[in-house]
């Protein structure tokens, strides 16, 4: 008790440093509090982002040896993936895109996202159809004309008219909308809203290329995802392609994280796939 008295004695006898002391503490303790909260919140924001953009996908790029080669791999590679992941897949498709302006009537955008796929982008990245349809097989064997809109594309352009049937003008190239998705992002300009997606078979009008070397690949569970990756860098890139005589085959990959030279390897494609695995 003797202790207590004293205690409390010396707190009353130096009021203002037991204050500062006070002070002190409740700042760092505070301080604490917030940078864990904006941390946690920041993790939180990150690991929902991730999950809008869809789970249980691979990124595969073919990679040519040969430079001068320029011939489209699309149709085989896809074919190749529907004859053996069929049972372990929801979905490939065609990956890529570009910026470019929207334009209707007297309404401009010029921050969406065009993206090039098939009529199984939307379900490989995590799109759901909410008015008119989606991007259809025949859409992409007639190379037609055709998109599906973002919402906040629907929104900036169209405001409260119906898109559906209505024209929109691509870099140029009209485009009959048949489709909106969903809000998933907010619906905010430069948001995952803020896209359009055309069938890939336009590359040649839109892109003046054919070639097509990204795609997205949607696995049915993560625990198939080593499975999947090992088919396609291991069965697909050995037993799809024939050697080019008297061709060098090196050629220097990139990905996000490093820089490697690829060993020789008798065929003429490489296909690698991301998240990354060991290639041979």
């Amino acid at each position: 008790m003797d202790n207590i008295r004293m205690a409390f004695e010396s707190v009353l006898d130096k009021k203002i440093r037991s204050l500062l002391t006070m002070l002190g503490i409740i700042i760092g303790v505070g301080a604490v509090l917030i940078l864990v909260s904006v941390v946690q919140g920041y993790n939180a924001d990150l690991t929902a982002y991730y999950e809008k953009q869809g789970v249980n996908k691979v990124n595969v790029s073919i990679v040519s040896y040969d430079r001068s080669n320029t011939t489209d791999q699309s149709g085989e590679f896809m074919d190749w993936v529907g004859e053996n992941l069929s049972d372990i897949i929801t979905g490939v498709t065609p990956s890529y895109s570009t910026s470019g302006t929207l334009k209707y009537g007297a309404n401009t955008s010029d921050t969406a996202v065009i993206y090039f796929g098939n009529e199984q982008w939307s379900a490989c990245n995590n799109y759901t159809l909410d008015q008119g349809r989606d991007l259809l097989e025949l859409d992409i064997d007639e190379r037609s004309q055709v998109c599906v809109i973002g919402s906040y594309v629907a929104d900036a352009l169209f405001g409260f008219q119906d898109p559906i049937g209505e024209k929109l003008m691509v870099n140029g190239t009209p485009l009959t909308v048949v489709g909106i998705f969903y809000q998933k992002d907010g619906g905010a300009e430069e948001s995952m809203d803020d896209a359009i997606v055309v069938p890939y078979t336009l590359n040649r009008q839109m892109l003046s290329t054919d070639t097509v070397t990204d795609f997205t690949i949607k696995v049915a569970s993560s625990a198939d995802m080593t499975t999947v990756m090992d088919q396609v860098e291991g069965g697909g890139a050995r037993s799809m392609w024939t050697p080019t005589p008297g061709s060098t085959p090196w050629r220097t990959a990139t990905t996000p994280w490093r820089r490697r030279r690829m060993r020789p390897h008798p065929s003429r494609w490489c296909w690698a796939a991301w998240p990354p695995s060991p290639c041979w």
